[in-house]
């Protein structure tokens, strides 16, 4: 799954972390398999390829998910287009993501 999302956490997301992802009323494992280019949320313009996300900073990044999850690009169908991820120990909510 390739999506943009904005970390919410203070530790950093980095490539090969696991997480659980919450997309409508489905739950799965998922690992982060690549992390792209930092977005400038004003333009929405890549700005520059990063090892790591920090707190409320945006990026593009690839998913991996344990189970199969049907959804659709965020640009056709919001409601079936977004999800979010939570900490496998604390169950918060660290990430919100919109599905490219």
């Amino acid at each position: 799954m390739e999506a943009t999302i904005c970390w919410m956490d203070k530790k950093p997301l980095r490539v090969g972390s696991s997480y659980l992802v919450q997309h409508g009323i489905n739950v799965s494992r998922s690992k982060v398999s690549a992390l792209a280019n930092l977005v400038d949320v004003v333009s929405l313009n890549a700005l520059k390829a990063v090892a790591e996300l920090n707190l409320n900073e945006t990026a593009d990044v690839q998913l991996r998910t344990a189970k199969e999850t049907f959804y659709d690009p965020f640009a056709e169908n919001k409601a079936n287009g977004a999800f979010t991820v939570l900490d496998e120990q604390t169950n918060a909510t660290i990430e919100v993501g919109l599905i490219r």
